[in-house]
């Protein structure tokens, strides 16, 4: 039981660090884009 818990723990830890990682890709390219047009 300990084990499985821990297990889910670590899921869920893994799941909000990749929509973390993600929405910071997003982020970042928005930013890029932003400098992109006030390069132009």
């Amino acid at each position: 039981m300990f084990i499985i818990e821990n297990i889910k723990l670590l899921d869920t830890a893994g799941l909000t660090t990749a929509i973390t990682s993600r929405f910071t890709s997003i982020y970042g390219v928005i930013n890029n884009f932003d400098n992109y047009i006030k390069y132009w």
